[in-house]
């Protein structure tokens, strides 16, 4: 199950252009105006994170004297509702073995290691201005961790642990543009946005009872997104 994940993971990363040009595609594809449509404030929507590689992980307790770790990915599909935000997330952190793990003699010095975490994080729309969202959030999940001998081209997996976490979302806000007349009456901003995203967390006692190690993962990771909640409604076209 785990080398499914692992090659999932990585065909994701791989799909970073043709995201980038889907991104490039939103402003039309989403909100493309005419003066037949009249775009008001929605009270539901969908969004999306992207961070291939674009952050790091940082082991504390005792997995820090076994564990080096390297970067950190982070994807995820949003559901919006009101000021709820219900995230889908995939967390992988790659690394090293600096030290043999007791327990599997297959978990040894110098092998890779990766850890991924499959969560729904449910988070709160605490900040919403122009240009800057924050949005904290409680997750939970289940993890797997791996580990890769290429001396002896064998890889070895666990998985399946719960998880669990909490995390903070910082977004600077990038707006598309409306024409004025469609715009919410009263707002000076819209509700399709692309943003870019601090995302700092904890998964607390992330090795405890799975690897025979007390310890836990914190991570920052610096993702591209967008969130998109329209609600538009046809009106009298415009005669000319």
């Amino acid at each position: 199950m785990y080398t499914s994940l692992y090659t999932l993971t990585l065909g994701l990363i791989r799909m970073k252009n043709l995201l980038i040009i889907l991104v490039l595609l939103i402003p039309t594809i989403t909100i493309g105006q005419s003066d037949s449509l009249e775009f008001s404030k929605g009270d539901w929507g969908i969004g999306f994170d992207f961070g291939p590689c674009t952050g790091f992980g940082s082991v504390y307790g005792d997995a820090q004297e076994y564990i080096n770790p390297a970067c950190h990915v982070n994807i995820g599909l949003i559901f919006i509702k009101n000021k709820i935000h219900y995230n889908a997330r995939l967390n992988v952190m790659t690394g090293g073995l600096i030290e043999d793990l007791g327990f599997n003699s297959n978990w040894k010095n110098e092998n890779s290691f990766q850890s991924t975490n499959l969560d729904m994080a449910i988070g709160y729309h605490l900040i919403d201005s122009r240009r800057f969202n924050v949005i904290p959030f409680l997750s939970a999940g289940v993890k797997y961790f791996n580990t890769f001998d290429q001396d002896l081209d064998q890889s070895n997996s666990v998985g399946g642990f719960f998880s669990y976490g909490a995390s903070l979302a910082v977004d600077y806000k990038i707006h598309f543009p409306v024409k004025e007349k469609n715009k919410y009456p009263g707002s000076d901003f819209t509700q399709q946005y692309l943003y870019v995203r601090v995302l700092g967390g904890v998964y607390p006692n992330y090795y405890s009872a799975d690897l025979n190690l007390n310890g836990g993962l914190t991570f920052i990771n610096f993702t591209i997104g967008g969130n998109f909640i329209p609600e538009k409604k046809k009106t009298k076209p415009n005669n000319r």
